[in-house]
């Protein structure tokens, strides 16, 4: 299985775009055991059935970008096996890793610019967050 899947898009009444993604069950379950959110705080982000919602305010420099964005979200989630992923790209080396180093990486790894850089790095921040967060919901 992939690490990331990319399976539908929602718009909400309250200016939010969710993007839902299939997350390999063994990130899911990593994830699971290692958060600090409460079950029902994870629930906001991950379903039982391993479906992580990115939240977005909706804005006409996303909807741009959108396509993009959800191809590259894919390409670099799916380019190695799950601990790979868990490894280097949401983490470093199973150690929280700030915003800025995901910022650094998407540009000087994989060459990403402007609001597709930006859309990508916060796909990973937000599920860093739910791995790392204290559950302060």
């Amino acid at each position: 299985m992939k690490n990331i899947k990319y399976l539908y898009c929602k718009e909400t009444n309250d200016n939010i775009t969710e993007l839902y993604f299939k997350i390999h069950h063994n990130i899911a379950e990593v994830i699971r055991k290692c958060t600090n959110l409460s079950e029902k705080n994870l629930q906001k982000y991950l379903s039982e059935d391993d479906v992580y919602v990115y939240r977005i305010v909706r804005s006409d420099k996303f909807e741009a970008v959108s396509d993009s964005v959800v191809e590259t979200i894919e390409r670099i989630s799916n380019e190695g096996d799950d601990e790979r992923f868990y490894n280097h790209i949401l983490t470093d080396n199973g150690k929280h890793k700030i915003p800025r180093r995901f910022h650094t990486q998407m540009e000087n790894e994989y060459g990403l610019k402007d609001d597709v850089e930006w859309w990508v790095a916060h796909f990973f921040i937000g599920l860093s967050y739910v791995l790392f967060s204290p559950d302060n919901e």
